[in-house]
């Protein structure tokens, strides 16, 4: 009963050995797709068929172009306007102000004191010959220095322009030796150093002409100016250090009074011309034609070296015939002098000047110590600055001078002194300039003559400049 059954479940499952069908799988559909699967491959490209190579033109018989110029350099930034000081910052926008400013005219100047203390004894001659700090010991009033001037237009413009300009020293223990002759020279203290007194002195009184198409500019003076050469002036806002050298003092004359005409030749060479009455002297009496000449040189790219060469050329004979009533002087002085100041800048802060000198007189018989005739007297500065800050500079100076005969200082013999200071500038204003200087002299005693004379002098001093 059960085999049929059995028969029929075998043949359901299907004969012993054989395998089933494969099954079929699903067609693709559109999610599945690979496209890549029936890319064809294009069949190459025949050589008709390659596109042409890049051609490149060359040409070897045109110039390499130019390369391109650099930028056009940015113009320099115009000088920063000089600092105006109390009086015409105190008439600004007022009518004087605007008055003064649009006819170019302006009013500054400085008060300056000090005070010397050296080995000296009394009311002597004290630092003779050394005469701006004598007597020493005691606070002196050195300038009260007042400019009134109509400056000349030397930019901008191609029309010549006219002005003038004076300097006084009113008053002030420095016009006891600036005062030409026959020019406020017969006051009371003039060529006296041993007294505290104060005369009064027309310094610079010139007018002025200026010409900018004559050569790069010609700047013509006529009346009393400063002498050219020195590397030190009597414009005291001008000078590293308070003292002066015996150069400055005795090296030549202060001032010159005549025709002027300094003309720029180029941005490297400028000359001066001068013919003048003598040295020191402003009236006829007394007078002796006297050229002046001075040329000056700036080193091209940015002016690291200058130098300035001038001579003084005139009869280089004492003259007898005019006798001069202030310090009982027999004559004239007219001497011949040589003077080179150069300059060498080692970098913005560093400064070296050296400032030489050579002169000579001849027919000063019955004058000399010596009692010789002729003179000579050279000598050579140097000077070394440098600045620690806007505020505050270093400077010091060594100096030679030897007045052979001591026809300048009196005394005979090598002078030396050697200087160290510092130029303190708490306001732009106002400036201190304490030092301290050594000087000697082995062939005569010159530091103080009246008392107890020695060969040598130590001196501390100290000046204030209140600018105005």
């Amino acid at each position: 009963m059960w085999t049929p059954v059995f028969l029929t479940a075998a043949l359901a499952l299907g004969q012993p050995g054989a395998n089933l069908p494969d099954i079929a799988p699903a067609p693709p559909s559109l999610r599945t797709l690979d496209l890549n699967a029936f890319a064809v491959d294009p069949p190459p490209l025949t050589a008709e068929q390659q596109p042409p190579a890049p051609t490149t033109i060359t040409a070897p018989l045109l110039p390499t172009p130019p390369p391109k110029p650099p930028a056009a350099p940015t113009a320099a930034a115009a000088a920063a306007p000089a600092p105006e000081y109390l009086f015409m910052k105190s008439v600004q926008g007022t009518w004087e102000g605007n008055e003064l400013v649009g006819n170019r005219l302006n009013i500054y100047g400085w008060t300056e004191g000090s005070y010397t203390a050296a080995r000296s004894l009394g009311r002597s001659r004290g630092q003779w010959p050394i005469v701006a700090q004598s007597p020493t010991n005691a606070f002196e009033v050195n300038q009260n220095w007042l400019v009134f001037e109509r400056t000349v237009v030397t930019t901008g413009t191609l029309d010549p322009t006219f002005g003038f300009h004076t300097a006084w020293i009113m008053p002030g223990a420095d016009a006891r030796y600036t005062p030409s002759r026959g020019l406020f020279d017969h006051q009371v203290g003039v060529g006296d150093f041993t007294e505290y007194n104060y005369p009064v002195d027309l310094f610079h009184a010139y007018v002025e002409g200026f010409f900018p198409t004559i050569g790069r500019g010609l700047d013509v003076k006529i009346g009393k100016n400063a002498v050219p050469f020195f590397a030190e002036t009597e414009d005291k806002v001008y000078n590293p250090l308070f003292s002066h050298t015996y150069i400055f003092y005795y090296g030549g004359p202060f001032t010159f009074t005549g025709l002027q005409a300094n003309l720029k030749l180029s941005d490297e060479w400028s000359v001066e011309n001068r013919l003048v009455m003598g040295e020191d002297i402003a009236q006829l009496y007394g007078a002796q034609p006297t050229y002046v000449g001075a040329l000056a040189w700036t080193q091209p790219g940015g002016g690291r070296n200058t130098a300035l060469l001038s001579v003084v050329i005139d009869s280089g004979r004492f003259d007898y015939r005019h006798p001069y009533g202030v310090l009982n002087s027999p004559g004239q002085n007219n001497v011949n002098l040589v003077d080179l100041v150069f300059t060498h800048n080692f970098n913005p802060v560093l400064k070296y000047t050296l400032d030489a000198n050579f002169g000579y007189e001849t027919n000063v018989q019955g004058v000399l110590p010596s009692g010789l005739k002729n003179a000579i007297w050279y000598g050579a500065a140097h000077y070394l600055s440098y600045t620690l800050s806007p505020r505050l500079t270093a400077n010091a100076r060594f100096e030679m001078f030897d007045d052979e005969e001591g026809l300048r200082t009196g005394f005979k013999g090598l002078y030396n002194e050697a200087t160290v200071g510092v130029t303190f500038k708490p306001r732009y204003d106002i400036w201190l300039r304490p030092e301290i200087r050594y000087d000697y002299n082995g062939d005569s005693r010159p530091f103080n003559s009246n008392h107890d004379p020695q060969h040598d002098q130590l001196s501390v001093a100290c000046d204030l400049i209140l600018r105005w």
